[in-house]
Parts: structure tokens; sequence; C-alpha cells
């Protein structure tokens, strides 16, 4: 069954693709209120050595065409 995006809610998938460290270990897209965003994530560690996922958002441009063509 393939994933389905549900309204205001996003998932993280890990790269399989990750060729890199500055390429992020997870990417996924969120939907907030009807807007698509993208985003990255990337494992990291604390200096205090607790583990948390940075992550990255940035709109999809591709949903934002769509908007400008209404008019």
């Amino acid at each position: 069954m393939a994933f389905e995006q549900k309204p205001n809610s996003g998932a993280l998938f890990k790269n399989e693709r990750k060729n890199s460290e500055k390429q992020p270990d997870f990417t996924g897209t969120i939907d907030i209120e009807g807007e698509q965003f993208k985003l990255a994530g990337w494992s990291r560690v604390s200096k205090k050595g607790t583990k948390f996922i940075s992550l990255s958002v940035k709109t999809d441009k591709r949903e934002r065409a769509n908007d400008d063509d209404i008019f």
C-alpha cells in the first residue's frame, strides 16, 4: 500500500540514495493547511550526547505554481 498524505500531517522516510554527509538522512513532505512543503532531516548528536533529528523545510514550488494559474 502506498503512502497517502493526510491534511495537516507529514512523514519522513529514510534516504536510501544518500551518497555524502551533506545529503539528508531522511526526506519527506508535510501538508500544512493545504500547502505542501518538502522536509529533509539529518541525524545528529548534541554536545551532551542526546540524539536528535535536525530538520529543513522548503516550499514545494510545484504545488505553488498551480496556485498562480487560478487568475
